[in-house]
């Protein structure tokens, strides 16, 4: 995936510190990474790591807090990105730059490279009366209702991404459509079995 990204689609300063997650790849962020809305959940995560080998706060937008350590011998880091779909977008894709983009010759890494295994940990509600509030849900596919995924190719079959047509009722004129498109993401990770 050769090619320079342009500065106002991935903000990169001289040093190699990306602009909102304020990291770089001499900081050694873990290949781990457990993803949280509020900044106080890192902290309250990373009482469970055996140690801390990194912390850091970016003052400028402070919702960006990285604490990364070992649990049980395995390297991981906790971040915080914010709430709703806008800071989970900016944080993947600024993570993906993170790991794969060389700022000093501006290129994308062109050889595979070792999976980088990303968990969004977070609260959520249901509305199914047999889940007891604090129940735990483990999900393998995300469901998109807003329209961040129109911003994204959609991957040939085969991939672990779909986009599905939904027909919307008629009587319901919602924004004068009569169909929207849901992206749904399959998730795997090596942490869990």
């Amino acid at each position: 995936m050769k090619g320079k990204a342009r500065s106002s689609q991935l903000i990169i300063f001289d040093d190699g510190t990306i602009y909102h997650i304020d990291l770089k790849r001499s900081d050694n962020v873990p290949r781990n990474i457990l993803l949280v809305g509020a900044s106080d959940r890192v902290d309250l995560i990373a009482t469970h790591f055996d140690e801390i080998t990194f912390q850091h706060r970016n003052k400028s937008r402070p919702e960006f807090h990285t604490m990364a350590g070992t649990y049980k011998g395995v390297p991981i880091a906790a971040m915080s990105i914010g709430i709703g779909i806008g800071p989970v977008d900016i944080a993947m894709n600024e993570l993906h730059a993170l790991f794969e983009y060389d700022h000093t010759d501006n290129t994308w890494a062109d050889d595979p490279l070792p999976k980088v295994n990303i968990i969004r940990v977070g609260t959520s509600g249901t509305s199914l009366p047999n889940i007891p509030a604090g129940a735990l849900a483990i999900s393998t596919h995300g469901l998109g209702l807003d329209n961040l995924g129109a911003y994204y190719p959609i991957r040939k079959e085969g991939r672990d991404q779909w986009a599905v047509r939904i027909e919307i009722p008629k009587d319901m004129d919602w924004q004068n459509q009569s169909s929207c498109l849901l992206f749904i993401g399959k998730s795997k990770s090596s942490l869990c079995p």
